[in-house]
């Protein structure tokens, strides 16, 4: 289950890249900066529409493994909290990913490395090590929305205050640093004309 949702949010994240990757290729990113929205609203529409499909995708693969194995888990109603402040992430860390590719243009090789890394990152119980290193955890991005999950969907006890605040503080801080960087790299590809260098 952990794995399932991993792989969704690291497949969400690296979609977005490719998908303006091709986009660029084929001309199409040009024709969509010239639409009457903001850039920002343009992929911040994409990113949503990934993060649909990869949510609806990770839910049929979670019952048909259920079904198969015959093993039903249930989820706790506070989940829903982590899932939402995860995706919220997700949104900030897509606005990252594009910014990269608009800057550094053909990244597609390197996003995939990224992906399989981010995966491992995520899979690791941070939540089992010293109070030091679950508070360096919490500054990489969706890793205290795992933990969290992981802890609540194994019944085990936890610091509710703690995973909450951390998780709330992970969201932002990605946010921020997303919308930042693309900022950034949106004026820099308008002003010095580099949109369709690929």
């Amino acid at each position: 289950t952990n794995g399932l949702k991993a792989t969704a949010k690291t497949l969400t994240l690296t979609q977005m890249g490719s998908t303006v990757m091709n986009n660029a290729k084929s001309g199409i990113l040009e024709q969509q900066y010239l639409m009457p929205i903001s850039s920002r609203r343009l992929f911040l529409n994409k990113s949503i529409a990934n993060i649909v499909v990869a949510f609806v995708q990770a839910i049929l693969i979670l019952i048909a493994v259920m079904a198969i194995s015959d093993h039903w888990i249930s989820f706790p109603v506070i989940m829903i909290v982590p899932f939402i402040l995860a995706l919220l992430t997700t949104v900030g860390l897509g606005y990252l990913i594009v910014s990269l590719v608009l800057r550094f243009k053909r990244i597609g090789s390197t996003l995939v490395i990224f992906q399989y890394i981010y995966l491992g990152i995520l899979l690791v119980n941070f939540e089992n090590y010293s109070n030091l290193t679950k508070c360096l955890s919490c500054l990489l991005p969706i890793c205290p929305m795992v933990s969290w999950m992981r802890l609540a969907v194994n019944n085990r006890p936890y610091n509710l205050a703690f995973y909450l605040s951390e998780s709330i503080f992970n969201t932002v801080l990605w946010l921020i640093i997303g919308l930042l960087v693309f900022n950034l790299a949106d004026k820099y590809v308008k002003k010095n004309g580099t949109l369709s260098f690929y």
